[in-house]
């Protein structure tokens, strides 16, 4: 792989069987060098779809655990692809009423709950650019990265445990 990077990659996605919405017509563009690379140029994928929509479309595999969730106090939540995705799709469409679309930056400033990644994914499957912000910021700079990246929105918890405490 390190003599040949691209045909590596070539390689993994076609085993990966990795479904394109518009193929990409080169792997790896560093014509800029590569500190600054392009991968699958001009291909187009929904990382929404690839993690969960994929699977929930799949009879084998839809009533399967996709994700499993254990809080600090213990209690657990699960959720199968088919959850997930009926989740996904419910929250995609609060966004799309929102107002939120393809390109625009929506700020995510939650704890590590289902509903971030839910957020993450319904933010994915509609186009919409997601920016995690560290819930140990202050508002300065939660204000600043949001700011820097022009969200157009930001979705929060109201609170969450953290050693035991309401936070």
């Amino acid at each position: 792989t390190v003599e040949d990077v691209a045909w590596f990659w070539h390689e993994a996605e076609k085993e990966l069987e990795i479904p394109w919405y518009e193929p990409y017509t080169k792997t790896l563009n560093d014509s800029n060098g590569i500190e600054w690379p392009i991968w699958f140029e001009e291909g187009t994928l929904n990382a929404s779809h690839l993690s969960i929509g994929k699977w929930a479309e799949d009879p084998s595999m839809k009533d399967k655990k996709a994700l499993v969730w254990e809080g600090e106090d213990g209690a657990v939540r699960t959720f199968t692809y088919i959850e997930m995705q009926e989740e996904v799709d419910r929250v995609a469409g609060g966004f799309r009423k929102l107002g939120l679309k393809k390109g625009d930056v929506l700020g995510i400033y939650m704890p590590m709950l289902p509903e971030t990644v839910i957020a993450m994914m319904a933010a994915s499957k509609i186009g919409v650019v997601f920016a995690p912000v560290f819930s140990g910021y202050g508002a300065e700079a939660v204000a600043t990265r949001l700011n820097a990246g022009e969200a157009k929105a930001l979705i929060t918890a109201d609170g969450f445990l953290r050693r035991g405490k309401t936070v």
